[in-house]
């Protein structure tokens, strides 16, 4: 009725239908429940490059292009602003460190920027802690800076064919770090977030032990968890927190936990406490048959179990892997929300 006389005119019945159903469209629209499905803000193309790129071509680079990552890298030196690199498709094998002192976006060449699954860049590695010194000296990606952004790359760490002890893919340091649509893969510590604010959207993240650890902050969004066979059982988290009244925690929200070919049922625990503070929430996920029905494992039992001030939690998970007595870790009342573990400010950054 107030629609009728705002326009001052007369609706036959079928166009008062499709009004009645319009407004209530833009009722429910404005009603709807706030969600954490996030996209982040769409690169200008995923298959040419910005103009004012640094461009990364493996093969037959043109005249002011770069044959390898770590070139491209070092002609930042001496620029100032915001930059951008654009690899074109390849298996580059060299370790990439990476730090600047503007916002920095790395974006892989692909003609699906919405899935990791068709990416056509990947950088690899076969570098180990025991031989590095450290986990990020061991990264095929060690990122120190903040304001950093990647799209669209395959990270592989394989040292010890991949089945051996630590060895990272990619180590995040820095703020407000956003990874879109890439894919993480070793064996033993996989991930390292050191980074007091990340954002994961879209991502694959394969791994046995301890895979996605640190004592950073780490939001994943809609991520594909793969677990890889143990040689005993399989850990995918390993947080760490200094103290109590810290923030940093891991969330994974909407995201899958799967076993790669070869893990046997109950073979994985969503994390252990790296520390006796460690934070970690899986919410709205759909947890396979990979996952144990205990859920969370201790430390190192029994002499080390650190899980008496631990921060472990679950809330709507689904799928057989969420069901179980759980050990020690606990259900939420409600969900996490992201404003609360990345900032108000999140969107400006990571959206």
């Amino acid at each position: 009725m107030t629609v009728i006389m705002l326009a001052n005119k007369l609706f036959t019945a079928p166009q008062w239908y499709s009004l009645i159903l319009f407004s209530f469209a833009i009722f429910a629209a404005s009603h709807a429940l706030p969600t954490h499905s996030l996209s982040p803000r769409a690169n200008p193309s995923s298959t040419v490059p910005p103009t004012g790129a640094l461009i990364v071509r493996q093969k037959k680079p043109l005249p002011g292009e770069h044959p390898t990552i770590p070139d491209a890298i070092r002609a930042l030196r001496g620029t100032k602003g915001p930059q951008t690199i654009f690899i074109y498709p390849g298996s580059y094998n060299l370790g990439v460190y990476i730090r600047y002192g503007y916002p920095l976006t790395i974006q892989g060449y692909t003609a699906a920027p919405g899935t990791y699954a068709q990416n056509q860049v990947t950088v690899s590695v076969a570098t180990g802690r025991a031989e590095t010194g450290g986990d990020p000296q061991s990264s095929a990606i060690w990122v120190q800076q903040n304001d950093f952004k990647m799209s669209n790359i395959n990270v592989v760490n394989s040292y010890g064919t991949g089945t051996n002890t630590q060895a990272v893919a990619v180590t995040a340091q820095g703020e407000r770090h956003v990874y879109s649509m890439c894919s993480f893969s070793s064996y033993q510590d996989t991930l390292y977030i050191k980074s007091p604010s990340a954002y994961f959207i879209g991502c694959n993240i394969e791994g046995a032990v301890d895979f996605i650890f640190g004592g950073g902050t780490a939001w994943f969004e809609k991520a594909n968890i793969v677990v890889k066979p143990p040689r005993s059982f399989a850990t995918i988290t390993a947080h760490k927190r200094a103290q109590e009244s810290s923030t940093a925690k891991f969330v994974f929200n909407l995201s899958n936990v799967i076993g790669a070919p070869g893990a046997k049922p109950g073979s994985a625990f969503l994390g252990r406490p790296w520390s006796a503070y460690a934070a970690v929430t899986f919410q709205f996920c759909s947890l396979s048959n990979v996952v144990n029905p205990a859920g969370w494992a201790a430390w190192n039992p029994p002499q080390d179990t650190r899980t008496q001030s631990v921060q472990f939690y679950e809330f709507a998970n689904k799928g057989p892997g969420s069901q179980g007595l759980r050990s020690f870790g606990k259900s939420q009342v409600q969900p996490a929300k992201i404003e609360q573990v990345l900032g108000l400010n999140y969107a400006s950054w990571a959206l």
